[in-house]
């Protein structure tokens, strides 16, 4: 997601690829504790996350 951001951000630099304004990507973490430590990390970086879990879920 942060090269896509990058190339996003510079077409000039890459103009064989299109980027869109809106991508989604997908993080399969091994458990809940390892996705609580990627989460806050892609915040610092500007990407939305959202931790997939039963205890998110049933906020809902």
């Amino acid at each position: 997601m942060i090269v896509h951001d990058g190339i996003r951000t510079n077409p000039g630099l890459y103009p064989e690829v299109e980027a869109k304004e809106k991508a989604v990507g997908i993080v399969v973490t091994l458990n809940k504790g390892l996705a609580g430590l990627i989460g806050p990390e892609l915040s610092k970086l500007g990407v939305s996350a959202f931790a997939y879990t039963h205890n998110n879920v049933t906020k809902f």
